[in-house]
């Protein structure tokens, strides 16, 4: 391989992943917890003869299966099957749930396409900040005491908590008759936390045909992890298995209790990740309380410590200047002459690593990762080589060229989503989605590489056209 194609791959790559970052999780996130996991006789002369010839019978079957299972190739992979706390769906798709279903009443005239114009840059004013909301702290004790009661056992409680998580709900749910916690980080976005539930009946977590599961240890017992959830497309009356990256459900019986962990997280740049070791090593530090071998037992709760957070993978550091980041770029940033209305510059961030710059628009929150309403992104990078433009794996149909200020380019419509990949399998093909309303638009000058991006941030909200994004994109200086 020569150092352009080299080159051309590198550039390839980051084009990817600034694709595909969002300062939320799409649709997906949010309702990948649509399925919620805790949501003849004989006659009496012949009985005794009988008996004698059943459990004969069965002893056979037995000794036959369990021949089958150990002797050859087929047993072998339906024994590594037999789950203990999940249960196997005959495929990857089931009817949704009914609350999920929502048909819109019919009307003659079709729904809007709401378009957003375009205004000059320095005409953009930023509304005044008004103070951003605090995460809800930690329920009283009395309510984890309550809970307690309600199962009538000790519930198994963190001993160290990862990064700033901490406990934000508990409850006690009388169906299932066992106790949910639910921690989150106030950097946490939508739909981003962990939880534990336990109960003394837990029944098997029903999953996808294809999700991959496997057995892990925690402490002394033996737990099986999965990674995926259930997923209801807008307008379906069907759920289906997506293998989405980042979230795990885990379960394992440790002494009387069933315990199950869910994991909801967004992609991995997200400052409210934990990575597997951080997961694993919470599952593995559940204790009781009271007992006389923990000292940090108060009463019958934990005082959890923290785990030490792990080395930082993610370098790109956010600044509230364009020309703070400029002096570490190396390179001049160029912003835009003409903005969608009601979008305002929000923050910048640089990745020393990559030696890139992207500049946010939109209404973040003070945390610079929830926002509300339409962002729109313009990512710069220096080029490296000469190297074409690709469109990815996006279809034709959804990719046109275009001319940014005499340089080609092209635009591409929609999102693309990816399952996660399974070790030692093909990378899944991606899954384009038309009607998201994201629209992008990438170039190349002699010496930078450029890409807007533009998404609405709600089904249905306001959409910027093809031209108009081309207009932001000429207007950069």
């Amino acid at each position: 391989m020569n150092k352009s194609q080299i080159d051309n791959e590198s550039v390839g790559q980051i084009e990817e992943l600034l694709r595909t970052i969002r300062p939320e999780p799409g649709e997906n996130y949010r309702q990948r917890m649509g399925l919620a996991p805790w949501i003849g006789s004989l006659n009496a002369e012949n009985k005794n003869q009988g008996r004698k010839y059943g459990f004969a019978a069965a002893a056979t079957a037995l000794l036959i299966i369990a021949v089958f299972i150990l002797a050859t190739p087929a047993g072998s992979v339906f024994a590594n099957e037999v789950l203990r706390f999940f249960s196997r769906a005959g495929g990857d798709a089931l009817p949704a749930p009914t609350e999920l279903i929502s048909t819109p009443a019919p009307t003659n005239t079709p729904e809007p396409q709401y378009g957003l114009g375009l205004v000059p840059a320095e005409h953009v004013v930023r509304p005044t900040p008004t103070t951003t909301p605090t995460m809800v702290g930690a329920p009283q004790e009395s309510a984890l005491t309550e809970a307690e009661a309600a199962a009538g056992f000790n519930l198994y409680e963190p001993l160290r908590l990862p990064r700033d998580y901490n406990l934000v709900r508990v409850s006690y749910d009388e169906i299932r008759q066992g106790v949910y916690m639910e921690y989150k980080s106030p950097r946490a976005g939508t739909n981003e936390f962990f939880y534990i539930f336990q109960g003394r009946n837990l029944e098997p977590f029903e999953i996808g045909a294809s999700a991959k599961t496997e057995t892990v240890q925690i402490g002394d017992y033996s737990a099986e992890i999965v990674r995926g959830s259930w997923f209801t497309p807008a307008g379906s009356i069907e759920q289906i298995w997506v293998n989405t990256p980042e979230t795990y459900f885990l379960r394992w019986q440790a002494a009387d209790v069933y315990i199950e962990m869910g994991f909801l997280f967004n992609e991995t740049f997200m400052p409210a990740y934990l990575t597997r070791d951080e997961i694993l090593t919470l599952a593995s530090e559940l204790v009781r309380c009271p007992s006389t071998e923990i000292d940090t037992c108060d009463g019958s709760h934990v005082i959890p410590g923290r785990q030490p957070t792990p080395p930082e993978v993610d370098d790109r550091a956010a600044y509230l200047s364009v020309a703070e980041v400029e002096s570490l770029a190396g390179f001049d940033i160029l912003e835009p002459g003409l903005l969608p209305e009601a979008l305002f510059f929000s923050h910048a961030r640089f990745s020393p690593s990559g030696k890139f710059v992207w500049l946010d628009y939109g209404d973040f929150a003070g945390d610079l990762m929830h926002f509300r309403g339409p962002t729109l992104r313009i990512s710069q990078l220096v080029r490296q080589s000469a190297s074409s433009i690709s469109s990815g794996d996006y279809p034709p149909e959804a990719v046109e060229n275009v001319v940014v200020n005499g340089y080609p380019g092209i635009i591409t419509f929609g999102r693309l989503f990816t399952n996660a990949a399974t070790p030692g399998q093909p990378t899944p093909s991606p899954i384009w989605q038309a009607e998201t309303g994201d629209i992008a638009v990438k170039w190349m000058t002699e010496t930078m590489v450029y890409f807007i991006s533009f998404t609405p941030g709600y089904p249905g909200s306001e959409r910027l056209s093809k031209q108009n994004l081309i207009r932001i994109a000429e207007s950069l200086h």
